[in-house]
């Protein structure tokens, strides 16, 4: 098993719809009323489904499960962190919790000095700023287990995580190698004590999010 980088939740928003300092302190406070119709999320995300294993965890399995609800009765659902990345640069809705590559990814096209949207990230050990770790690993079932090892080697080494790094506004995990996108320094995150091994697989996120009729 080999991780190759490194991704963060955020909070993209319409600068021209609402200010950053309108943005909640928590992600849990987007499951509102107030909130109704104005925030986006993508249920079918791998991202959002360990944001709802990272408030499992933190908060209680029933804290997650109230939030699933209240962003089904309040929230906007989109198919996509894309999708809904868009919604929010064409001002189709204020707010839309995506993964920070997301809004760089329009940015590489539209230019960021063009941009209508920004990125808001919560911090504070929030369950909202949890770390995602990309990873990537051989099945033992392989018949191109040479093949297959060499091609990880080739992703944690220094060119393999330059590529990676050029190609999607992640952060690399082999140190001392800078994004060449303006990412905010991983160090000021500030994210949650909880690892992906902490998170496991998405089953038990999946059964909250069908039991709160996202699924």
């Amino acid at each position: 098993m080999a991780r190759a980088d490194r991704a963060c939740p955020s909070v993209a928003f319409n600068k021209a719809m609402i200010t950053e300092s309108e943005l909640p302190a928590s992600v849990l406070d987007f499951a509102a009323e107030a909130w109704k119709g104005k925030f986006a999320y993508a249920p079918t995300s791998g991202a959002f489904q360990a944001q709802i294993a990272a408030i499992s965890i933190m908060k209680g399995r029933d804290a997650a499960l109230a939030w699933l609800k209240g962003l089904k009765d309040f929230g906007v659902s989109y198919n996509s962190d894309s999708g809904a990345m868009l919604a929010v640069e064409k001002g189709e809705i204020p707010v839309a919790l995506v993964n920070n590559y997301y809004w760089y990814s329009v940015a590489r096209e539209t230019g960021e000095d063009k941009m209508k949207s920004a990125l808001h990230f919560i911090g504070h050990q929030d369950p909202g700023a949890l770390i995602m770790v990309a990873a990537a690993g051989m099945l033992k079932s392989s018949k191109k287990q040479e093949a297959g090892q060499q091609f990880l080697a080739f992703m944690v080494s220094e060119e393999g995580q330059k590529a990676i790094a050029e190609a999607t506004a992640e952060y690399p995990l082999r140190p001392g190698l800078v994004s060449p996108y303006g990412l905010k320094p991983f160090g000021e995150l500030d994210p949650p004590p909880v690892t992906p091994s902490d998170i496991g697989d998405a089953e038990d996120a999946l059964a909250l999010a069908r039991e709160a009729g996202l699924a």
